[in-house]
């Protein structure tokens, strides 16, 4: 019972059809570089708060701490403000 290969026909194996690749890629939003402003402004808030504590450890209680807080956040709050605005601005 010997069977006869030779008479069928051989193909090479077919590669996967692949999708072809759009020819335009969708473009995806401009990257910002640089620190955000908010990251500056709390990193100054942090700066401003250690140099109190540190000037009230050295010097005694001179200044009003609620007072000093109040006007620290505020300051804050009108940077980042100020900030969002010149960025709405800038796009």
């Amino acid at each position: 019972m010997s069977e006869d290969y030779s008479s069928r026909e051989q193909h090479p194996p077919q590669p996967p059809s692949t999708p072809e690749p759009a020819s335009h890629p969708a473009e995806s939003p401009p990257v910002t570089a640089g620190p955000r402003v908010g990251t500056i402004v709390w990193g100054l808030v942090l700066l401003i708060m250690g140099v109190f504590v540190m000037s009230v450890a050295f010097f005694g209680d001179f200044l009003d701490a609620q007072l000093a807080l109040i006007a620290i956040l505020s300051i804050a709050g009108i940077g980042m403000l100020v900030g969002a605005v010149a960025q709405l601005r800038r796009n």
